[in-house]
């Protein structure tokens, strides 16, 4: 399945602190809370996020998303990715940080998306968004390697 993506310009946000071990650090996108990151190493992926997709900010061309990311990645060095969203109506993901990405869900399969690759060094904040207004039960999952 091709998933069409598009760079756009980074929102302005704080910036975060450098780590000495790459982690990936996870938010759960609950309305209404906020959860700690929880540190994981590469040999605690995979992992699933469930939340809702969708938010009260306008991201423009990839949809609204929620104030609060997904997911907080940060990575001291090169690394494969794979993200996978099911669920939704017409999911997006958003992502910011060295890539900046968009990627939109397809008219085959309007449910889901994913995007895989290998991501450079650098911290990254995920959000899964929605085309469409309102917010969807959704689940986000998350798989990489280290090589």
């Amino acid at each position: 399945m091709n998933t069409p993506f598009f760079a756009f310009p980074p929102r302005p946000t704080p910036r975060l602190g450098k780590t000495a071990v790459w982690t990936l650090g996870v938010l759960a996108g609950l309305v209404g809370t906020t959860l700690a990151a929880q540190a994981l190493t590469p040999s605690d992926l995979p992992i699933s996020i469930r939340g809702l997709s969708g938010g009260s900010e306008n991201t423009q061309n990839c949809g609204s998303i929620d104030s609060t990311p997904h997911a907080e990645i940060q990575l001291s060095r090169a690394t494969y990715l794979k993200l996978n969203v099911t669920g939704g109506s017409d999911p997006t993901l958003y992502i910011e940080g060295p890539l900046n990405l968009c990627v939109l869900s397809d008219k085959t399969s309007a449910e889901s998306l994913q995007t895989s690759g290998r991501w450079p060094a650098g911290n990254y904040r995920v959000y899964v968004g929605e085309k469409t207004s309102g917010r969807h039960n959704m689940t986000l999952d998350v798989q990489g390697s280290g090589n």
